[in-house]
């Protein structure tokens, strides 16, 4: 995964989705220097859009 940030960083956009806030990522990357250097890569030059709000997926779930 960092092979790929850091070929991308500065040089091309790229789009990270996560079911998770932000804050919880270096956990779920070990909480590790590794991790520590992805989210620095991601961290420094990136928007951050959180999206709140009720989950639509029951009511299309049970459009048939």
């Amino acid at each position: 995964m960092l092979e790929v940030i850091q070929s991308r960083t500065d040089k091309k956009s790229t789009i990270y989705c996560s079911q998770w806030a932000p804050e919880g990522w270096l956990g779920k990357l070990s909480d590790g220097p590794l991790a520590d250097t992805i989210l620095d890569r991601i961290r420094t030059s990136s928007y951050t859009i959180l999206l709140t709000g009720r989950s639509l997926r029951e009511d299309y779930s049970k459009i048939k």
